[in-house]
């Protein structure tokens, strides 16, 4: 996820780059309207390209579109001065309805687990990567225990053997899939809980990034698992 905002950030900051510049460009005394109608085309190009990046939901959330058209329309009819207000619209609204809408998206509840929000944001914000790691396991153990009826006695490979190996009650799954779940879930406690409850390590932001990503998943897939042990 943090790649992609990333890429969509730079995509947004290329784009408002642009549009302040055809911006001044209107403003000079010496303006064309063909050459204002080349920097539109790429204008357009930019946008149709932010564009296919943003999530579905976030398209269009801004009527850039229908001002790039409108200038387009004027300066083919070589007139700039009834398509200023359009760039200067792109400049001051546009762009920032379409960022909001994307930062909003991005802060969606529905990409992430409440609970495990909750318990590690404050730790994230503080830099603390390696506590909201080990955290991010409580929440999952806490989870399993709950959804399965398993013992707080248990935790890491044992919890996950009781819940998932042979002998398992769950019915929602057949034998691979269960096999698949106990697998990850065995994975995910050997290599990543154990080497940050055990050692003194700092990880690096991708490296707490994917593995809250993965707990974050796997919270979310254990609520469409029914059963219990």
């Amino acid at each position: 996820m943090f790649i992609y905002q990333h890429r969509v950030r730079e995509e947004f900051l290329r784009f408002r780059d642009y549009a302040a510049n055809l911006r001044n460009k209107f403003h000079a005394k010496n303006a064309k309207a063909d050459d204002l109608l080349l920097d539109v085309k790429s204008l357009r190009t930019l946008y149709e390209r932010l564009n296919e990046m943003l999530p579905d939901s976030v398209k269009n959330n801004s009527h850039a579109a229908r001002h790039i058209k409108f200038m387009e329309y004027w300066l083919g009819k070589n007139d700039r001065r009834s398509c200023v207000s359009d760039i200067e619209s792109i400049c001051d609204y546009d762009i920032e309805d379409l960022e909001n809408a994307f930062h909003s998206w991005c802060e969606n509840p529905d990409h992430y687990d409440f609970e495990l929000v909750q318990s590690i944001s404050d730790l994230l914000a503080h830099r603390q990567v390696d506590s909201a790691i080990r955290k991010s396991f409580v929440v999952l153990k806490e989870r399993l225990c709950k959804n399965f009826g398993a013992s707080r006695d248990l935790d890491g490979p044992e919890l996950v053997n009781k819940i998932f190996g042979k002998g398992s009650t769950i019915q929602s799954l057949n034998e691979s899939e269960r096999q698949a779940m106990r697998d990850l879930l065995a994975g995910l406690y050997g290599v990543f809980r154990n080497r940050f409850a055990h050692r003194n390590e700092a990880p690096s932001w991708s490296e707490a990034d994917a593995i809250i990503s993965m707990i974050n998943n796997v919270l979310q897939e254990l609520g469409r698992i029914k059963g219990g042990v």
